[in-house]
């Protein structure tokens, strides 16, 4: 096994060193079992190494960075709690809403924190409904960590997420170099089946992203 300090964070399209160390920090004192991870590569390792009596679920889009982070597994981790997952993107439908992101994959129950970096940003709300997809799966006290928070796409996610989790969330900001948010599900609710911003915001930004498409 490598030493680990030769995955840098800090380069191109990485999670950060200052976003990772909040990450470990923020789960110091739970006992992390099941770790979810939107966007896969060094991180993915990283947190493999920091949490390795957890199982540590990655899903990645891209085939190829899939096969570079199972590259990165092999080369670095000395335990086997990594486990790769690909799931391309497609369009998801969710109550009168569409949102290109991972295609569904098989999460187990009961998850002590959730990273989302991923998919990329030109999907637009693709890292939003990665909420959705595993909400029910995360266990009351668990963790949704969501990188480049400073973005206004990511606040708008974030919006979107409280008005149709009223009450769920408690949220801590951290001012790293491209934002974190921090968000701690303190009570299970059923998601609100429709929410006018949730609506406004999918089908205004969809029609955005079309038109732009349509005039390149």
């Amino acid at each position: 096994m490598k030493n680990k300090d030769t995955l840098n964070l800090d380069g191109p399209w990485a999670l950060g060193e200052e976003v990772f160390e909040v990450v470990i920090d923020e789960l110091k004192e739970k006992e992390v079992k099941r770790f979810v991870e939107f966007g896969s590569g060094s991180s993915s390792v990283r947190l493999s190494q920091a949490f390795e009596n957890a199982d540590i679920y990655s899903v990645e889009h891209d085939e190829e960075y899939a096969g570079k982070t199972r590259e990165l597994k092999e080369n670095y981790l000395a335990t086997d709690n990594l486990k790769i997952i690909h799931a391309p993107l497609q369009w998801q439908k969710l109550d009168g809403r569409l949102y290109k992101s991972y295609s569904k994959v098989e999460l187990p129950d009961d998850l002590d924190a959730v990273l989302i970096d991923g998919p990329p940003y030109w999907t637009r709300r693709g890292r939003e409904f990665c909420m959705y997809q595993v909400y029910d799966k995360v266990r009351k006290g668990g963790k949704f960590f969501l990188d480049d928070a400073s973005r206004l796409d990511e606040m708008k996610i974030v919006k979107n997420w409280l008005s149709l989790y009223p009450n769920s969330f408690e949220c801590k900001r951290y001012k790293t170099k491209k934002g974190l948010l921090v968000l701690t599900k303190k009570e299970h609710v059923r998601r609100k089946s429709m929410s006018t911003t949730s609506l406004i915001d999918n089908w205004s930004t969809n029609l955005r992203h079309l038109v732009s498409n349509l005039i390149k």
